[in-house]
């Protein structure tokens, strides 16, 4: 199923809460007594510092997920070399254009139309070729919110098989018929042919390819430690150059 993105928190801005957050917070003190009133933030503000104190000294488990060390996604054609495999990175955005944010109208039907055609591309991988995607990435600049996805997907044919499809289509139709006039849409597409891809993550949690390798039920990709002699830079893990060409990463 497709994640669900917090409706609210991110529509709107943090100088916004702050303000909701001060205007509470005097309503609060007018009709309690200030002790009262100082009590309740005071005692939340100190739970938060207990809890993190305690966390980063190991008392209590991390809140992320983190995978130490060096990893690298790659496909499973043949581990003991470059990955053999194309990849398509199809970024696609959403933004409000609405003061509202997704308070506006529309902004539920548009919604459950996303929702759709991501749980189409996540039920028919195989049907599609669509390989995975990231976390949403939410921005709120230039005024309004947008959020990017980044997806992958194993040839641009499937990917055009996706965009002809029934889900995609009805959330389009309804798109270019003005039913979304608050919404905004773009999406940019990369061809990245075999070995000229490579990715890397330190310390870091599952993120982007990584993330689709993670979570891949057809065990296209593989999540592994990047420990091997693939792996000691961007073109070795690339074989586009020889080894003594490479820079390390």
């Amino acid at each position: 199923m497709a994640r669900k993105i917090p409706l609210i928190v991110n529509d709107f801005k943090l100088t916004t809460w702050l303000i909701v957050g001060a205007f509470l917070q005097s309503l609060t003190m007018l009709v309690m007594p200030s002790s009262y009133a100082v009590m309740v933030p005071s005692l939340l503000l100190g739970a938060r510092l207990i809890a993190t104190y305690l966390e980063a000294k190991g008392y209590l488990p991390s809140s992320s997920v983190i995978y130490r060390g060096r990893w690298t996604a790659h496909t499973l054609d043949n581990l003991s070399e470059p990955p053999k495999r194309d990849v398509i990175v199809f970024i696609l955005g959403a933004r409000t254009l609405h003061p509202m944010g997704r308070l506006a109208g529309g902004f539920k039907e548009s919604r459950n139309d996303f929702a759709a055609m991501w749980d189409d591309a996540e039920s028919n991988r195989e049907k599609w070729g669509f390989l995975g995607k990231s976390e949403p990435l939410i921005s709120d600049t230039h005024g309004g919110m947008s959020i990017v996805w980044i997806t992958y997907w194993r040839d641009i044919q499937g990917l055009r098989n996706f965009a002809a499809g029934d889900a995609h289509r009805k959330g389009w139709s309804a798109y270019v018929a003005n039913k979304f006039p608050n919404l905004g849409i773009m999406h940019e597409t990369y061809c990245a042919p075999e070995g000229s891809w490579e990715n890397i993550y330190y310390s870091w949690p599952p993120f982007g390819f990584g993330e689709a390798a993670l979570h891949l039920q057809n065990a296209d990709l593989i999540l592994r430690k990047a420990d091997g002699a693939l792996d000691t830079s961007l073109i070795s893990r690339m074989q586009k150059a020889s080894q003594k060409d490479a820079v390390g990463s």
